[in-house]
């Protein structure tokens, strides 16, 4: 598994606050990482062992962060993921060597070292290994899952809360964790109407509870239809005079009258001036009995009740409560008050009628009259009294409600939540049930991951032998140092671990430096082929390897790790040597600039701000260091350009006096070697190459006589007094005189510098 990139390093000593640019920061398979001292190469390496170990390692700084992403695109961090790589990643750092050698002891740690009669457990410490990549593979998928899932559900439960609390504006006062233990209650949910969610709607809307009311009265009925009957049905005596029967309205007149007289005691009749005799005043006193007094009087009687009671239905309905006066059950209110509205001018109809009947009465107090047809109450339609009951109820229903205000809005909050959560009921508990299976899995998954590694490690375990092991850092460091007078042996008596000898003895003093680095090298290189391990599978990290070395054992143990880890799955090399990162960059460099790359040149770039703060970023390595492999050949480079030039469009023209100076003072000490200087050394190639052109060994004569003596500051601080033409002709003769010596040189040098 290749690690692809650093997505981020944060908080880790000069990696504060570093990210790769879009399109840059990709490793390969080889990856050089060349940096001055400080500037974080072994802070990296410190990241790379924690994905050795699967843990973080402990010199790392606290609270530091990275991410690193793989080729498989899965992510590894701090906190996450550690051991997807372990055991397929192997760090050479100072960490390393520290934490395996015990110098004054002169001893190191053992190593898990393969055997040709351990195949069989090697086979199946491979085959577990891949069982465990394998493993891993799908624990991550799990987990990702897993992790995915509960996002999911997590989405959904933060925006139901929310959607919920805004029905009932509750802001944040609703939130997951609550809907999660409303759900948890298991209680049945209601499904609630639209008009039921509006009255809920209603009462949770009331800032105040609503005024009580009254209850509803109806108009007091007295017996009044049983006396209108019998009054309208009334009439006089049967032996009234004939003409009284002819015109009834004038019995009352006659009666009052007939009173009059009798009371003033008159004789004769003031209106028509006859005699008043017995008979007469016998005859009038059968026609205007003490009945008609009575029907009269009741007549007038019903007839300010009957006015009085089509007002007071009037004034009722005029004063039902309106239903935004309710608590509650507005609607069945407004329903009830209509039908007993309906009602009511059906009774104050009859009460009309009932009212002209009277009136005739009063006017006809013997006369017979006809009963209006009675209100009556069709068999499906309730009663003026039925009805008042029931709008009796729901005002006895509002004013218990009015009386429970706070408690029925907080049922009124309950019913409504209620209703919302069985409306997303069923996807919470999709959402749930596809969590707790992902959880599952990701546990099972885990599970097996674990018990692998356990494997692994047992089968480790069983393939312990230090004798095939020091034999193999023997042969190491034999190569490396070119001689064989240092060696490790298998630590005597427990055989744990190995002891350094010099010439076959314990160490006496201290070893060097260099053969210290010598001997740890080489005891890393041979914990790669341990435990079962391949190269081929391995993440290698190299640090410093070459630390305290002089130019030949560097070139020794650059060789030694070029053969011993180009078969390595990938290769991380960092350095602060320039002489290794050139060696290491002449390996890489024609990879690098392949069509489809296999390896990558990095340079950390440490910058400190005005503050005093150090940072670096991971850059690609600057073309000097990547392009050249020596100061002479970028000079000849320029060179070369200049000699192909216009002259005046050359943008390094001042600088190619002293840079062609510089490249034939180089030149001829390898081809005229000897003490002489410059100016000899052309002489002699005068005398001695006559076949070469003069002019031209005249035009270098005047670039060493110029650029070789400066007679005054001027000479110093200005520009070569040679003209445009004179440079050029220089570079060309430069060029002429190189191939004229050494053709085969020139060739590879315009080579190099194409």
């Amino acid at each position: 598994m290749h690690i692809k990139r650093l997505n981020s390093l944060r908080k880790l000593a000069v990696f504060d606050a570093y990210a790769p640019a879009a399109g840059e920061g990709n490793f390969y398979r080889f990856n050089l990482v060349y940096g001055f001292n400080g500037c974080g190469k072994t802070t990296l390496s410190r990241i790379f062992a924690s994905l050795e170990q699967g843990v973080l390692v402990s010199d790392l700084p606290d609270g530091g962060e990275f991410e690193i992403l793989l080729e498989d695109a899965a992510t590894i961090s701090h906190g996450h993921n550690l051991d997807r790589l372990k055991g397929r990643v192997a760090v050479f750092n100072e960490d390393f060597v520290e934490a395996n050698f015990r110098w004054r002891e002169g001893s190191a740690k053992p190593v898990f070292y393969l055997g040709t009669e351990q195949a069989g457990l090697a086979e199946t410490l491979q085959k577990t290994q891949t069982e465990r990549e394998a493993a891993l593979k799908e624990r991550d998928k799990s987990v990702s899952e897993q992790t995915a899932a509960t996002n999911r559900f997590a989405t959904f439960k933060r925006d139901t809360a929310r959607n919920i609390a805004e029905q009932f504006g509750l802001g944040r006062g609703y939130v997951a964790t609550q809907l999660d233990r409303d759900f948890a209650r298991g209680v049945r949910l209601a499904n609630l109407p639209e008009d039921e969610q509006a009255a809920l709607r209603a009462v949770l809307a009331q800032v105040q509870p609503k005024p009580p009311i009254a209850a509803i009265e109806l108009p007091a009925r007295d017996g009044f239809e049983d006396r209108l009957t019998a009054c309208l049905d009334a009439s006089v005596s049967a032996g009234a005079l004939a003409d009284f029967a002819v015109h009834q309205e004038m019995l009352r007149w006659a009666k009052e009258g007939l009173d009059y007289h009798r009371d003033h005691d008159l004789a004769a009749c003031l209106f028509c001036g006859n005699d008043l005799s017995k008979e007469r005043l016998a005859a009038l006193d059968a026609a205007l009995d003490d009945r008609m007094g009575k029907i009269s009087a009741e007549a007038e009687g019903l007839l300010d009740l009957a006015r009085t009671q089509r007002e007071n239905w009037l004034s009722l309905i005029g004063a039902l409560p309106s239903e935004n006066d309710l608590a509650e059950d507005a609607a069945q209110f407004r329903n009830a008050a209509a039908v007993l509205g309906a009602e009511a001018e059906r009774l104050r109809g009859w009460l009309a009628e009932a009212i002209a009947q009277l009136e005739e009465k009063v006017r006809h107090p013997s006369r017979r009259l006809a009963l209006p047809p009675p209100p009556g109450t069709a068999d499906d339609r309730p009663t003026a009294g039925e009805i008042v009951a029931s709008l009796n109820r729901i005002i006895a229903k509002h004013n218990e409600a009015v009386n429970q205000f706070s408690s029925r809005k907080e049922q009124a909050f309950l019913r409504l939540k209620d209703h919302y959560l069985q409306l997303a009921e069923e996807r919470y508990r999709g959402f749930e049930r596809a969590q707790r299976d992902k959880t599952a899995a990701a546990e099972k998954a885990s599970q097996l991951a674990e018990a692998l590694a356990a494997r692994e490690g047992e089968l480790r375990g069983k393939l312990l032998q230090h004798g095939p092991a020091a034999e193999a850092i023997n042969a190491l460091v034999k190569a490396y140092l070119r001689h064989g007078n240092i060696e490790v042996i298998v630590a005597e008596g427990t055989g744990e671990g190995f002891q350094i000898r010099r010439d076959g003895r314990g160490i006496v003093g201290v070893l060097s430096e260099g053969e210290k680095t010598a001997i740890a090298l080489c005891y890393f290189l041979s914990t790669l082929a341990a435990e079962g391990r391949r190269i081929a599978d391995l993440v290698v990290v190299i640090d410093d390897p070459v630390s305290s070395l002089d130019t030949k054992a560097l070139n020794y143990a650059f060789a030694l790790l070029k053969s011993h880890l180009s078969g390595a799955k990938q290769l991380f090399l960092l350095t602060h040597n320039l002489h290794f990162m050139q060696e290491c960059r002449k390996w890489l460099a024609k990879m690098s600039r392949a069509e489809v790359p296999t390896a990558g040149l990095f340079f950390i770039d440490l910058k400190q701000d005005a503050a005093g703060k150090r940072s670096s970023r991971i850059e690609p390595l600057p073309k000097l260091l990547r392009d050249y492999e020596s100061e002479y050949h970028y000079l000849f480079q320029h060179v070369k350009r200049l000699a192909e030039s216009e002259g005046l469009a050359y943008d390094h023209l001042y600088l190619m006096p002293n840079a062609m100076r510089k490249v034939l003072d180089i030149f001829l000490a390898f081809k005229v070697p000897g003490p002489d200087g410059l100016k000899s050394k052309l002489d002699t190639l005068v005398r001695t190459r006559p076949d070469f052109d003069a002019n031209r060994l005249m035009a270098l004569d005047r670039l060493v006589q110029l650029e070789s003596h400066a007679e005054s500051l001027d000479d110093l601080v200005a520009f070569s007094s040679m003209t445009i033409e004179e440079s050029r002709d220089a570079s060309q003769a430069l060029i002429a005189l190189m191939q004229e010596m050494d053709e085969p040189h020139l060739l590879r040098l315009q080579q190099l510098c194409a």
